[in-house]
């Protein structure tokens, strides 16, 4: 058990821990809005891989910048690779800031130069339109931006080139740096645009941690990731031998139809099978654009087995569905990375993809000897029981997964001031066996032959949170007991949709402005985009603003350790970390994922955050497979409770609430 001297030095080392760069403040606000000494940069490369630095068959071709110091604009451009970049990478070490537009790709070609991108701080501009946007839907390239702005647009010619699969390197050089020239000056017109209108809407606080972003994501992709080839090749055996059973167990039932062909699917379900119709939230039949009733995934998830036969076949389908999606979607890639990429892949993290401002990923393209095309996986959503598949690749390393506990509803708490949500997180009431009992009662209630248990009850949890009214009788009867219940943030949701029904925007508590501009209001009372409504501010707040912040503080301070972060996921963050250092790494990531969103929130958000901030740790040979879960809640004050789970069951090992220290 830990002791007082031990909490002791755990809060000297909280408020001595590694030393954070000048820009992590008000102050970089300042060097943005006075626009003075800075650099705008823009690369060519040779083109494999969309020209990334992750394929280290590309080269630097071209690099092209502009410094701007005491007013005075200067162009410089030098032909080259990576190893003749010394007279820009000194620019660039000077410079106080750079503008680039997609920075993350100009970030790791600099890495390639050898700079140390822990010390650059960037504006980007391409991140910057995804600011002052919010969740509106349009283009961020560079030419479709400008173009926004009436700045022109980027050299036709070298563009159709450039696009068709022409290599740079393989342009004259006077076309090409023309070409870059061009990129140069319209990313410094946006810059000066955008610099105006992020003032004028009081985004800089969130302009600041959105670019701050940029550099951590650019050093995790480089890492890659390493898949553990044993349970690779287990999980692919063991997915053929499930899709093989239930295929045939299918055919039994459906006389052989072909599954993936909509209209016999369809003329099955809601033909033969008699299933109702999915409906959406405003009770519409969801259909296709064609007119016929949808069977898209989305929709049937929404169908109720109100039958034996329907119930049998929803199992069964859904288990088939999820097992071939695994097996397409995944394990396809995997193996094939395992026996000709010795187990290592790369992905990417992307920013300007969701409306709720959490990050999105993607795959590196890579083509296998067997392909007929380029193929990747997605590093973030990925079937939960697939973590495991993911090891370290070294015996003195371990993946440890930091999480930020609960993220999401503390934040509802927080925005909704609820003080039952605030109590039963202060106190750690077991929410999910609420939704199990309350769910348990409804199904003997309402005759519904089924069961489930505390892991069973999870998915169900949160999800009246977001909008959800339940599939079935039991769901629905849940979603009320929750919001009754949790009544002071399902008042600030209804609350949202009117001021959406009525502005057709909101601007959430923290800053950032959400778009509905369709928005209304049916005669049922239902407001159109509710789900949305009620989703990004909480979602935005938690997973696009409180975890990033936790991912930066937490880079910058685990600078010179062993660690490497590999993976974020919305709200976690995974690193290989050195056996020798795992203790040390943690305390530093509980000091970043609580502390350092609590300062950074109240000193440059403006925003008090009061409701304790949970963090998870789990360490083991591959990703999410550990003995114990180590839980602490941490108070904005300092105090903390902290938790072990091993075996299900909780033990807390101290709360200085109780004793003082």
């Amino acid at each position: 058990m830990q002791t007082t001297e031990d909490i002791k030095r755990d809060e000297q080392f909280r408020l001595s821990s590694g030393a954070l760069p000048w820009f992590m403040s008000e102050e970089a606000i300042e060097c943005y809005i006075a626009g003075d000494d800075y650099l705008i940069l823009d690369f060519e490369t040779t083109n494999r891989s969309n020209g990334l630095a992750i394929d280290a068959t590309n080269q630097l071709v071209l690099a092209c910048w502009t410094t701007v110091i005491d007013g005075v604009t200067t162009d410089y451009h030098k032909f080259g690779d990576q190893y003749q970049m010394a007279e820009l990478a000194d620019a660039v070490r000077r410079a106080k800031f750079i503008v680039a537009h997609n920075a993350k790709f100009e970030l790791q070609w600099l890495d390639r130069c050898g700079v140390d991108t822990h010390d650059v701080l960037v504006y980007d501009t391409m991140v910057m339109e995804w600011v002052i946007g919010g969740n509106k839907k349009m283009p961020f390239n560079l030419n479709a931006t400008a173009k926004r702005y009436g700045l022109g647009a980027k050299e036709d010619l070298v563009a159709k080139l450039i696009k068709f699969g022409t290599c740079p390197s393989l342009i004259p050089q006077s076309w090409l740096l023309k070409y870059c020239k061009v990129d140069v000056h319209l990313c410094h017109q946006l810059y000066l645009k955008q610099r105006g209108i992020i003032s004028d809407l009081d985004l800089w606080h969130i302009a600041l941690q959105r670019n701050l972003v940029v550099p951590v994501l650019a050093d995790i992709e480089l890492q890659g990731l390493h898949l553990d080839k044993e349970k690779v090749y287990e999980e692919e055996v063991r997915l053929q031998e499930v899709v093989g059973r239930l295929g045939e167990e299918l055919d039994k039932i459906t006389g052989g139809i072909n599954l993936g062909s909509p209209k016999q699917l369809g003329a099955f379900l809601y033909g033969h099978m008699a299933f109702a119709p999915p409906r959406d939230n405003a009770g519409e039949v969801i259909k296709t654009g064609s007119g016929d009733i949808s069977t898209a995934a989305p929709s049937l998830a929404r169908l109720v087995a109100e039958t034996p036969e329907q119930q049998t076949f929803l199992d069964l389908y859904k288990e088939y569905n999820l097992a071939s999606s695994m097996l397409s979607k995944n394990m396809t890639f995997f193996k094939n990375v395992c026996d000709e990429q010795d187990g290592v892949f790369y992905g990417q993290l992307n920013q300007c993809r969701t409306a709720n401002h959490r990050l999105a990923s993607s795959g590196v393209k890579i083509r296998f000897k067997d392909s007929k095309k380029e193929i990747a996986a997605q590093i973030q959503n990925l079937p939960r029981q697939y973590k495991k598949l993911f090891t370290s690749h070294d015996s003195a390393y371990e993946v440890t997964e930091y999480d930020g506990s609960q993220i999401e509803f503390r934040v509802a708490a927080d925005l909704g001031h609820d003080q039952v949500a605030e109590s039963d997180i202060v106190n750690g009431v077991d929410i999910h066996s609420f939704t199990r009992d309350t769910m348990n009662e409804a199904y003997k209630r309402f005759k519904i032959n089924k069961e489930i248990d505390r892991q069973g009850a999870k998915p169900n949890t949160f999800a009246p949170l977001y909008g959800a009214f339940g599939k079935d009788k039991a769901e629905q009867e849940y979603a009320q007991a929750f919001r009754a219940k949790y009544h002071d943030i399902y008042s600030t949701q209804i609350d949202w949709t009117l001021a959406v029904a009525d502005r057709k925007r909101l601007t959430t508590p923290y800053g950032l402005t959400f778009y509905w501009p369709d928005a209304k209001m049916h005669r049922s009372g239902y407001v159109s985009y509710s789900t949305e409504i009620f989703n990004l501010p909480i979602s935005g707040l938690a997973t696009g603003e409180i975890i990033p912040m936790a991912l930066v503080h937490f880079w910058h301070r685990v600078r010179g350790l062993r660690c490497r972060i590999f993976n974020t996921v919305h709200d976690s963050i995974c690193v290989r970390n050195h056996k020798d250092e795992i203790e040390l790494v943690t305390k530093i990531a509980k000091q970043a994922m609580t502390h350092d969103c609590y300062n950074f929130l109240r000193d440059v958000y403006k925003y008090d955050f009061r409701v304790p901030l949970g963090f998870g740790m789990k360490t083991g040979t591959n990703w999410g497979v550990a003995d114990a879960e180590h839980k602490w809640d941490v108070w904005p004050d300092g105090n903390e409770r902290y938790q072990v789970e091993k075996n299900k069951k909780t033990e807390v090992v101290y709360d200085t609430r109780q004793t003082g220290d």
